[in-house]
């Protein structure tokens, strides 16, 4: 008897290896025929938003160290993981080690996917397939082949995500070390795009709702370590605490999101707005108070630019990256469409979504259809996922289960409010987020197919015996 159950459960191990294997194996060869056409077609690695920029940074980087500055050039540059962290890769492994590094942390990033959702006791076959639509998504897909932000900071907050709820199952020494290890990958993605900057207080809160103090304590310090020590750095060498000065800051942000709802405002009240809010140059700041008060002077405008930013988060799938970033399909229009006078995000703002689908069915024909099968899909996924977020905190689960969950639903909401700060939303926002929403997408779709079942085994069925 005893044999039997071990060679049933080394039968179930192999099914559940194989399930989650075959996705990553299918997804690692699709990166590597994408490997060789990076090879072919080397202007794809900076088709990324500010790819050309961050080089040009990184071969200042280098200089630098040549000339023994490295110290004073860091703290020239504001936030160190938009390009130290690349530019540390590309010098050890070139353009092609790197891409290498970021598909294989795209790809742990997927087998995360699948850990979470087996925490969350989802059947193998279900894991898998979350793990595999979250792996073809369109930011997942491309972003490791170009030198873009996201290609580090979005697996790496995956991985953390994993680790914490991992940790969380359990309460064993081996599980406090994952723990700890995903507080740490939290800060470093926190250096590298500080939208998460108030991120680990969230699992630092629901480790205190299980009465687990002193993980609670040590997540918040590893997670927080990092992020202490470079403005400690950016202290000493310039004497303000904080991630130092850079273009694309929160002030920078906040002045040029308040530029383009300027830009909406009947003529009659643009230039009161300019004067009162906006000085000279295009490169200026904007602290939270005033923006928070340009905010009440205008509510109109103001909350319809929100409206804009959450049609582009919740709807643009960002498919069109693949023929027009990466395929190279149309390298003029990809310059027309993101030109900031004249591009399709300016005709929203100031001309209304009828103007910018008639501008981009004018010059890009196909790929706007491409774009808008995309929005259903994505919006499929999303309708699932709020519905599988609804179902899945009415079933019963152990309390580390369900603190887990919490997690899995606060992070796109987390997202989606602090990507504001940004001056105009893109679908590249949504991508650190796209796990937590396939999973509850799949949480969906597995209510869906059992509350519909069609007789005889269904594909759900299938999946739930995979």
């Amino acid at each position: 008897m005893g044999i039997t159950r071990q060679a049933d459960a080394l039968s179930t191990a192999s099914e559940r290896f194989t399930a989650i294997g075959w996705v990553l194996v299918f997804v690692a060869a699709l990166h590597g025929l994408m490997f060789i056409y990076d090879y072919l077609h080397p202007a794809v690695f900076f088709n990324a938003d500010r790819a050309l920029a961050r080089w040009q940074t990184i071969q200042g980087l280098y200089q630098a160290w040549d000339a023994d500055q490295l110290a004073p050039y860091l703290a020239g540059h504001g936030i160190p993981g938009d390009y130290l962290l690349q530019g540390m890769l590309l010098a050890w492994g070139g353009k092609h080690g790197l891409i290498f590094v970021q598909v294989s942390l795209a790809l742990l990033a997927g087998f995360s996917v699948y850990r979470i959702g087996r925490l969350l006791s989802l059947a193998a076959g279900w894991a898998a397939l979350a793990s595999g639509v979250y792996l073809l998504l369109p930011h997942t897909l491309i972003f490791p082949h170009q030198l873009a932000s996201e290609a580090l900071y979005s697996p790496l907050l995956t991985l953390s995500l994993w680790l914490t709820i991992e940790a969380m199952a359990s309460k064993d020494r081996y599980a406090l070390c994952l723990g700890l290890l995903g507080a740490g990958l939290a800060g470093i993605a926190t250096l590298i795009r500080p939208v998460t900057l108030l991120w680990p207080m969230l699992p630092v809160l629901a480790l205190l709702s299980m009465k687990r103090r002193r993980p609670a304590f040590d997540f918040a310090f590893t997670a927080f370590l990092p992020i202490v020590a470079w403005a400690s750095f950016m202290t000493w060498q310039t004497g303000d605490f904080g991630f130092g000065p850079s273009d694309h800051d929160m002030a920078h942000n906040l002045y040029q999101r308040t530029a383009r709802v300027v830009e909406t405002l009947p003529s009659a009240e643009q230039a009161e707005a300019r004067a009162r809010y906006l000085s000279p140059g295009e490169h200026g700041t904007l602290g939270v108070g005033a923006y928070l008060n340009f905010g009440l002077h205008y509510p109109a405008a103001f909350l319809l630019h929100s409206v804009r930013d959450s049609m582009v988060f919740f709807a643009k799938s960002g498919l069109e990256r693949i023929p027009i970033d990466y395929l190279l399909l149309n390298q003029n229009a990809r310059t027309s469409l993101q030109d900031a006078d004249s591009g399709w995000r300016k005709r929203l703002e100031t001309e209304g979504i009828s103007a910018a689908l008639s501008y981009l069915w004018r010059t890009q024909g196909a790929v706007l259809l491409l774009s808008l099968a995309g929005s259903i899909i994505l919006l499929s996924i999303l309708c699932l996922a709020i519905f599988g977020a609804l179902r899945i905190r009415k079933m019963y689960f152990a309390q580390e289960q369900r603190a887990a969950i919490l997690l899995l639903i606060a992070l796109p909401l987390y997202v989606f409010v602090f990507s504001q700060v940004v001056d105009a939303m893109q679908s590249r926002h949504r991508a650190p987020a796209e796990a937590a929403l396939v999973l509850l997408a799949v949480v969906g779709a597995r209510e869906l197919a059992r509350r519909f079942q069609c007789g005889g085994v269904t594909a759900g069925q299938r999946l739930e015996v995979a």
